[in-house]
């Protein structure tokens, strides 16, 4: 809104073109996408659902989110063949990736850190077991952890500790489980670790 004040006086001024090419397209982009993503947080819920094979979903998200690791952050998995979740496939890798990408920029904080001298590289794990009559996707990482009063707030709208961060992500991956009869559970200890997990009940989760 600034630079758009101030075309009509300094459109002919270097300095403001320069300033203008640089500035503008990341502040649209920017707004661009924290309107996108209040628009998915509001919306009504998808009914589109389908039989999701979490092995395979798990591996395609892994390959996503470690492309944006910038310090080749080791990842392990570990989730049976058979386990799937009826649910919606999109709202479902979304969530993941959300999950996984956070875990990875928690490690890479930590692994800053001068005080960290870790003897083996730190690392982010995902594992899929049974619990009782649930389906449990648990996504560990070796990161900076988090206080019990950022336990709390973390799945709230627009809360976050990251200096650019929107604040969404988290809040929009505890909704996308919901909508799927899931729910998200955390526990974490700050600069130890932090366990996410996506728990579905018995009748989205099934053993084929």
């Amino acid at each position: 809104r600034t630079f758009a004040s101030l075309i009509t006086a300094q459109s002919d001024d270097p300095e403001f073109q320069t300033a203008f090419q640089e500035y503008v397209p990341k502040e649209v982009d920017r707004i661009s996408k924290m309107i996108e993503t209040l628009i998915n947080y509001a919306r009504p819920p998808r009914e589109r659902k389908d039989t999701i094979e979490m092995g395979e979903l798990v591996q395609d998200c892994m390959s996503l989110a470690y492309l944006s690791s910038k310090k080749n952050i080791p990842m392990e998995c570990d989730v049976p063949e058979g386990f799937s979740v009826y649910a919606n496939g999109d709202q479902l890798r979304q969530a993941l990736v959300n999950l996984l990408i956070n875990a990875i920029e928690a490690v890479e904080i930590k692994m800053s850190r001068p005080d960290v001298r870790a003897e083996e590289p730190l690392g982010v794990r995902v594992t899929g077991y049974r619990e009782d009559d649930r389906f449990v996707l648990e996504i560990f990482d070796q990161g900076s952890g988090m206080s019990e009063e950022d336990i709390l707030q973390c799945t709230d709208p627009f809360f976050t500790t990251k200096k650019s961060g929107v604040g969404m992500g988290l809040a929009l991956t505890k909704q996308y489980v919901k909508e799927n009869n899931g729910q998200l559970e955390i526990e974490s200890v700050l600069g130890e670790y932090t366990k996410m997990r996506m728990i579905f009940k018995e009748e989205t989760a099934y053993e084929t």
